[in-house]
């Protein structure tokens, strides 16, 4: 390989690709010229999926769209991987609620709701929320990282930085960021992501540690 990678037959042209450069030997990348592409964004992203969608004749809209755009983090390849299971599953019309319920994720209105009640340090609708999400079957750690997420978007509303959140969300979060600047902080962030790996630790007991690290924010934040 690497003698053919000095001197390739002059009527071809070799590309590599991967997805973990740091993985390549030297040998390897010293014989290539390298090229670093930028991860797409989610507008991108959405279009690419509502494509597809429609070569295999599946009607999707782009609320639709951009949530399996968001759930790629960035990615072709696991954007497309989570289009192709949802395609073989789905009927004719792919629905949001579908899709959510496929995900195992929360919809935006209720994440919208268990962060206002985080914001209020309401213990009670904190708990009452996270048991009805439990009971369906929603994953607590995405709940968590989403939840994170909303709180990086607040702070970023602060300092006018764009937000890749569809317009009801951004406005509710950026409402909440300027009404409780000590609850949707940089610091609640981090106290967040320092127990983020309490909910690792047991599937069965990851909706008691989602809970009690909420809970344990609205106690120590001022």
């Amino acid at each position: 390989l690497l003698k053919t990678l000095e001197e390739p037959p002059s009527h071809v042209i070799f590309i590599l690709a991967t997805t973990d450069p740091d993985k390549l030997p030297s040998t390897i990348v010293s014989r290539c010229q390298k090229i670093s592409f930028a991860s797409p964004d989610i507008v991108t992203l959405s279009r690419q999926v509502q494509f597809v969608a429609s070569k295999e004749g599946r009607d999707m809209d782009e609320k639709v769209a951009e949530l399996i755009a968001t759930h790629g983090k960035g990615s072709y390849r696991d954007t497309l991987g989570v289009l192709e299971q949802i395609l073989t599953i789905h009927p004719k019309k792919i629905t949001h609620e579908g899709v959510l319920t496929f995900l195992g994720i929360a919809d935006k209105e209720t994440l919208t709701l268990l962060l206002t009640a985080l914001c209020k340090k309401d213990g009670a609708q904190i708990a009452r929320l996270c048991s009805l999400l439990e009971e369906k079957h929603i994953s607590a750690t995405k709940v968590y990282d989403e939840l994170i997420e909303m709180l990086r978007v607040g702070l970023l509303s602060r300092i006018g930085e764009t937000i890749s959140q569809t317009q009801s969300t951004q406005e509710a979060v950026a409402s909440l960021a300027k009404e409780y600047p000590y609850m949707i902080s940089s610091k609640s962030i981090l106290d967040l992501l320092t127990r983020r790996h309490l909910l690792e630790v047991s599937t069965q007991s990851s909706w008691t540690a989602c809970i009690a690290s909420l809970l344990l924010l609205t106690e120590t934040t001022q």
